[in-house]
């Protein structure tokens, strides 16, 4: 983070800090909130959903319509990091949760009707060069994840808020059906012919769902790139199976802001390997995630 966010501290636990940064969002507006229903799934999606993640395990989908206007969402996020914030601070604002409330029919239909909401998250904001690149090769949680029939008990949804490419570092995954290692105890010592991997580039606004036992990245940018690969991703587990990751949060609500900011610190510690923190950064965030379990 640039030094002009660190003199910015102190204004970091009031919302109309965050505000002032994005008008045109919303932080913890019950009446925006209620304003937006779920996507609808019709049985043949949620079929297809079913299939695919069992026997490749991901499934993509392209809503015809978010009613959220993500263009305007993804330019935002790039806003925050050309401001010198990471991208995660999306996580602040109602639209960037909203993303992952509408879907509550489908991760209903997958997970049932009580799933959890996991604390964990982060945004993407791949500028075009070959500095920005994507997380390296990696199962979210390996076969602990999965039930002896191959049904995920959690889930990893993420979705592209631009159009994600090859030369903007979309997703690569290696199919489950592909894969030796996949649901072995072998999972973390991957080897697969690379005529194998999976590159998945696709439109803004598609939703990318996988179960927590596949291997997967995020490609490298390049100065090919014809605009940043801005992506957004949550977790999610079934209810009735023990915590992965602890406060689990209820589906039908979004976090108040206190818990939200919280939750970002969690993340950003989480991932300080990949993004480094200034010694002063690092004790803030510390002590604004301190309370959350």
């Amino acid at each position: 983070m640039s030094d002009s966010t660190i003199k910015n501290l102190s204004q970091w636990p009031n919302p109309a800090f965050w505000q002032s940064l994005a008008p045109g969002l919303h932080v913890c507006d019950p009446e925006y909130i209620d304003g937006h229903p779920p996507l609808n799934f019709d049985e043949q999606t949620l079929a297809a959903m079913d299939t695919d993640l069992l026997s490749e395990g991901y499934s993509r989908y392209l809503p015809d319509q978010w009613n959220l206007d993500i263009g305007a969402l993804a330019g935002r996020i790039e806003k925050l990091h050309t401001s010198g914030f990471l991208p995660v601070f999306s996580f602040v604002y109602d639209e960037y949760w909203l993303l992952f409330a509408k879907l509550r029919e489908a991760l209903s239909h997958i997970m049932g009707s009580d799933y959890q909401i996991m604390p964990a998250f982060w945004t993407w904001c791949l500028m075009p060069g070959k500095e920005a690149v994507g997380f390296p090769p990696h199962r979210d949680r390996g076969r602990v994840s999965l039930f002896e029939d191959g049904r995920a008990k959690s889930l990893t949804i993420w979705i592209a808020l631009t159009e994600a490419t090859a030369e903007n570092g979309c997703m690569y995954l290696l199919p489950a059906d592909l894969d030796p290692q996949y649901n072995t105890a072998d999972e973390q010592n991957w080897s697969f012919p690379y005529n194998d991997v999976r590159a998945l580039p696709c439109p803004a606004g598609t939703i990318m769902c996988w179960n927590q036992a596949i291997l997967h990245w995020g490609g490298r940018s390049s100065k090919r790139a014809q605009n940043p690969r801005i992506s957004i991703s949550l977790e999610f587990q079934r209810a009735d199976v023990p915590p992965f990751n602890k406060p689990l949060l209820p589906n039908d609500s979004l976090p108040p802001f206190e818990l939200r900011m919280k939750l970002i610190a969690l993340q950003i510690l989480q991932y300080k390997h990949l993004y480094p923190l200034s010694p002063e950064l690092e004790e803030f965030i510390m002590q604004m995630g301190l309370g959350t379990a």
